[in-house]
C-alpha cells in the first residue's frame, strides 16, 4: 500500500464512467437541472376572510361593512364616533373615582406642604411630575426608564422623609407604558 498510487484511476474524472451500467463502478453523468425564472403565476388570491377575491372591485362595499359589523361585534376598532365614549365610559365604570393606576392629577398638597418637599422634588427634577397627594401617598407620573422605575420610588420616598414630608407610600404612575423603547 506505501508508495502506491492510489489515485491513478481518477486522473481525468470528470463524472462518467465507461463501465456498463449494471457494474459497481458505473457512475451516471451528473445532471445539473436549472429552470427558467417566468415571473409569478397570474391567480387570483383567495383567502379573503370578508369573501370574495381580492381582485373583485364590485363587492368591495359589503365586505367593508362585514368587518365592521363584526369588528362592532367583539367591541374592537372601528366604533362609530357617537358610540365611542359610550363604549370606554361602560368600559371603565369600575375604575370611576379611582386615581391609582391613572395619570389624573388628584387633589395637591397644601403649600406648606410643597415647600417642605421642595428640596425633594428638585432632586427628582424633569423625571417626575406631581400628580397629587391622598392620605399621605404620593402619586407622580414617571417620565424616566421603566427599568428604573421601582428603584426611584423608594430614592424619592426616602428623600420625602428625610426633609421631614408625612408619607405613607410613593407611587409612579407610567400611563400604561410598560417596557422601555428598545426592550
Amino acid at each position: 500500500m506505501a508508495g502506491e498510487d492510489l489515485g491513478q484511476d481518477f486522473d481525468d474524472f470528470d463524472g462518467t464512467s465507461d463501465a456498463p451500467p449494471d457494474s459497481p463502478q458505473y457512475s451516471p453523468k451528473v445532471v445539473k437541472y436549472k429552470t427558467e425564472w417566468k415571473g409569478f403565476t397570474d391567480r387570483e388570491i383567495t383567502g379573503n376572510r370578508f369573501g370574495g377575491t381580492v381582485s373583485d372591485e364590485g363587492h368591495a362595499g359589503e365586505r367593508l361593512n362585514d368587518a365592521r359589523r363584526e369588528a362592532r361585534q367583539n367591541n374592537n376598532a372601528w366604533l362609530s364616533p357617537e358610540s365611542s365614549p359610550t363604549f370606554w365610559e361602560s368600559k371603565n365604570a369600575h375604575m370611576k373615582g379611582i386615581l391609582a393606576g391613572t395619570t389624573k392629577v388628584g387633589t395637591m398638597p397644601d403649600q406648606g406642604t410643597l415647600d417642605l418637599a421642595a428640596p425633594a422634588l428638585k432632586v427628582l427634577g424633569d423625571s417626575v411630575t406631581l400628580l397629587g397627594v391622598e392620605g399621605g401617598a404620593w402619586r407622580f407620573k414617571y417620565h424616566g426608564l421603566i427599568k428604573n422605575k421601582r428603584g426611584m420610588e423608594f430614592f424619592a420616598e426616602k428623600l420625602l422623609r428625610d426633609e421631614g414630608v408625612n408619607v405613607t407610600g410613593v407611587r409612579f404612575e407610567t400611563g400604561g407604558r410598560v417596557r422601555d423603547m428598545g426592550e
